[in-house]
């Protein structure tokens, strides 16, 4: 059986985790989970449950997966999904990550963004790491309860770093860059054989940049206005929001040599057009956390988009805005609104917010 670890049980972890533990061929997989509190006591106890309309639901009884607080009782893994939230999540899974980790085993990070495959090769290694999203609207309904609310969940992953792979001695090496390394292949067909839609872009970075831009922007003017993609969307006042944040990340992506086509921004508005007429509720994870005063991905979304518009000197208003007025209560949530490094950090930005909005006025 091949050993895969899921290590964070939230909306993406407990999603896909759960759908490999469910709808794999018999004996195919055995999957780990790594969680705490009450969302490992749930695991243990009482089981996990999916809810999905459009995939159908899922009941796993403790039977059916293992579940940890400790990595280290685990073993090696032939692959590791990461899905906790945010940079300091990630930062407190690195010093367990080692013993899941050999020669073969495959690491996808899950999260928005672009920064965790690199944290995650530091810490282990490139030649382990592969780059990853998904695509999917899930939370946690209670601890071990997912909904799905919509959206066909997809993964996508393929290799980043293509010059690492190619000379490693893994049974997984890349053959070369224009065609699917041997562990990536095997990895999609893990995730078909469950009927879990794979993407493997051929220009990963690009596809990393396009989930970023789709997710920064809906979170974003989601959070600031408290509002579901239904009601954003359909109204021009923040639609027309929506897409200027779209453009802004289309356009930092290509300063930094990212392939995005030209209509990249529009045809992502038009896509979420029509998300909001079938599905007029959903919510993003960062919108719902910032409502609930909990930490959010905001530094890996909005803040991600500000800190690349930098280094190519490039405005960004919209993202500007999200970022500002949605730290004080990120700082709040994280527990440092009294930390004076982070309180001045934040006044530096909102005083370069202020100065680009004054030259976007002249």
């Amino acid at each position: 059986k091949k050993k895969v670890v899921v290590w964070g049980v939230g909306g993406v972890g407990g999603y896909f985790g759960g759908t490999l533990a469910a709808r794999s061929p018999p004996g195919q997989v055995r999957v780990h989970f790594v969680a705490r509190g009450q969302i490992l006591d749930q695991l243990t106890h009482s089981g996990l449950c999916i809810d999905s309309e459009l995939k159908g639901d899922i009941h796993l009884k403790p039977t059916d997966y293992e579940a940890t607080d400790d990595p280290r009782t685990i073993g090696v893994a032939d692959v590791v999904l990461v899905c906790v939230k945010g940079h300091s999540a990630l930062s407190s899974v690195l010093p367990g990550l080692h013993s899941l980790v050999g020669p073969h085993t495959v690491v996808v990070p899950l999260q928005n963004g672009l920064e965790a495959p690199e944290i995650l090769s530091e810490a282990v290694g490139k030649d382990n790491v592969l780059g990853g999203y998904c695509k999917i609207v899930s939370y946690i309904k209670a601890p071990g309860h997912i909904t799905h609310e919509s959206v066909d969940p997809v993964i996508g992953f393929n290799e980043l770093y293509p010059h690492s792979s190619s000379t490693s001695t893994s049974t997984f090496a890349s053959t070369s860059p224009q065609q699917l390394s041997q562990r990536v292949s095997q990895l999609k067909a893990l995730f078909a054989d469950a009927g879990v839609l794979v993407e493997t872009p051929a220009d990963l970075p690009a596809a990393m940049w396009s989930k970023l831009m789709l997710i920064s922007s809906i979170s974003g003017i989601g959070a600031l206005s408290r509002s579901p993609i239904g009601t954003y969307m359909t109204m021009p006042e923040l639609s027309e929001q929506v897409l200027f944040a779209l453009q802004e990340v289309a356009s930092v992506a290509r300063a930094h040599g990212i392939d995005l086509p030209p209509e990249a921004a529009l045809n992502t508005h038009r896509y979420l057009c029509q998300v909001a007429q079938q599905r007029p509720g959903a919510t993003s994870s960062l919108m719902r956390d910032i409502m609930n005063g909990v930490p959010s991905e905001l530094d890996w979304q909005s803040g991600l988009v500000v800190r690349k518009a930098k280094e190519k000197g490039i405005q960004v208003p919209t993202h500007f805005l999200i970022y500002a007025a949605l730290l004080p209560q990120e700082l709040k949530a994280q527990g440092l609104a009294n930390d004076s490094t982070k309180a001045a950090s934040a006044s530096r930005d909102e005083d370069t917010l202020a100065n680009n909005l004054v030259k976007n006025d002249s």
